[in-house]
């Protein structure tokens, strides 16, 4: 969806993504599996609607979810950004659609930061370490750990298995998938 809006569109408009979001999903339209960010975010904009007919909503109140939804749509905002000061800015609204959450928004902020670094060529070793100077990791984490809501069960589980410390567990289970592996 993310993709099909920046072509038709020839840029992000959160207006745009978010509709197409609600109207793929809604229901009755979609007989897939949805996830928990979905649903809540279905959630939030029906009730938005029914409490204000007219308000236009402004798709920025997705779930209160940190898991990494917004990242299986991340790369094609990232391509057609690519030099643009306000990524960032982008990535977050972007994610705000479907996670409003401060930690999913600082880890895909994070994988957006390393998609760039690996687009450059780099490898996946210097990409994290270039992206961890130049974001300074523990000040992010310590921002988002301040206002986010504790990790979920499978996420901790997940971690409580890994070998190394992480700074950010739900930036780096992106970046380290599977916990037998080390760079």
């Amino acid at each position: 969806m993310l993709l099909e809006s920046i072509a038709d569109r020839g840029r992000f408009e959160v207006k745009d993504f978010s509709r197409r979001f609600v109207e793929t999903f809604q229901p009755g339209i979609y007989s897939g599996y949805i996830d928990h960010a979905t649903k809540e975010t279905l959630e939030n904009y029906s009730r938005s609607v029914e409490r204000n007919p007219k308000a236009e909503f402004n798709f920025q109140n997705g779930a209160d979810d940190d898991q990494l939804g917004t990242a299986a749509r991340l790369a094609s905002l990232v391509v057609h950004n690519y030099r643009d000061p306000d990524l960032l800015s982008l990535v977050e609204s972007a994610t705000r659609v479907s996670q409003n959450n401060p930690v999913a928004i600082a880890c895909m902020k994070f994988n957006a930061l390393l998609l760039l670094e690996l687009f450059e060529g780099k490898e996946v070793p210097a990409a994290v370490r270039n992206v961890e100077e130049r974001v300074g990791l523990m000040e992010l984490d310590l921002k988002c750990v301040r206002r986010a809501r504790p990790l979920g069960k499978q996420t901790k589980k997940k971690l409580s298995k890994r070998r190394w410390p992480l700074v950010n567990p739900a930036c780096w289970s992106t970046v380290f998938p599977r916990p037998s592996r080390r760079f």
